[in-house]
């Protein structure tokens, strides 16, 4: 396994978006689902930047499996970066003023973050440039967990000073507070619609889930710390009382039709690297929770 300095391929492994289903983000990001979707807006005519870039991101997913990408992917977002074609990890810049190294531009994104930073790994040579290719090939080799435990430090000097050079000149651009916010929002919403699913499943098929569908509630339950023995029983308990009661099949329905109350359920889960290993031996696929 070596690290392959491709920006489609650091693209491409960085699209899978965490979460029970296997959706990836499009390929060809200058498409108006994109750019209607970015927090700064978008201006015809400008180039589309990544914040956080494909090639300071993308030894992190190479050489894995689309559910080992996942998962990192998924501890990516927990630290408040949204990696690939994400449209939180756009801004839209002028090609000339504001985007490409210009020496007499000393404004420009690219210009700041090779000259000032030192974070633009296209303008390096020499001993710098070895060092870069030593740093991402040795990552690009590791095993999932320790590159989970690596993430924090690259998004605190990588990560977070791109990103912050980035509101510099668009300040309505997602930073990493703003990141965070919106995955603890996507958790959340995960978690209610994986739980009106179980509760489909449980009125369809008189509780007799299939082995994956077990699984996922199991998930569901370490996720919200449930005691899956106390769940067994009052599961239990509640069967008997369907087919005496069709009380509860309507309850059960209205919750489905989106009348559930929520407010009870607690808040949602900052899902970091030892949950998210966790969550991959359990279900074996490494289908974890949204991130």
């Amino acid at each position: 396994m070596t690290y392959v300095p491709s920006r489609k391929l650091n693209l491409s492994q960085s699209n899978f978006i965490p979460g029970l289903n296997d959706k990836t983000r499009v390929s060809e990001y200058t498409v108006d689902s994109i750019r209607n979707a970015m927090p700064s807006g978008y201006v015809s005519g400008e180039d589309m930047h990544h914040l956080v870039g494909a090639d300071q991101f993308g030894p992190f997913v190479q050489n894995l499996s689309p559910q080992e990408a996942r998962i990192v992917i998924n501890r990516a977002q927990s630290l408040g970066i949204r990696p690939g074609n994400d449209p939180r990890n756009f801004i839209g810049l002028d090609p000339t003023t504001e985007h490409d190294y210009n020496a007499s531009n000393p404004n420009s994104i690219h210009t700041r973050l090779s000259d000032v930073l030192g974070l633009d790994p296209r303008t390096f040579s020499g001993d710098d440039r070895n060092r870069d290719i030593r740093i991402k090939q040795t990552i690009s080799q590791l095993p999932v967990e320790q590159r989970l435990e690596l993430l924090p430090l690259f998004v605190d000097t990588i990560a977070e000073p791109s990103i912050q050079e980035g509101k510099r000149l668009r300040p309505s651009a997602a930073g990493i507070n703003e990141n965070k916010k919106f995955y603890k929002t996507e958790l959340e919403n995960e978690r209610i619609s994986e739980l009106k699913g179980h509760v489909r499943d449980y009125i369809e098929g008189g509780g007799n889930l299939t082995p994956a569908n077990k699984l996922n509630k199991l998930l569901s339950m370490v996720r919200d710390d449930i005691d899956p023995n106390q769940e067994l029983e009052r599961t239990k308990a509640m069967n008997q009382k369907r087919y005496a009661d069709k009380s509860v099949l309507d309850a059960y329905r209205q919750a489905i039709d989106g009348d559930i109350n929520t407010s009870d359920q607690g808040k949602a889960v900052n899902i970091f690297a030892d949950t998210v290993v966790m969550e991959k031996g359990i279900n074996g696929n490494g289908k974890n929770g949204k991130h």
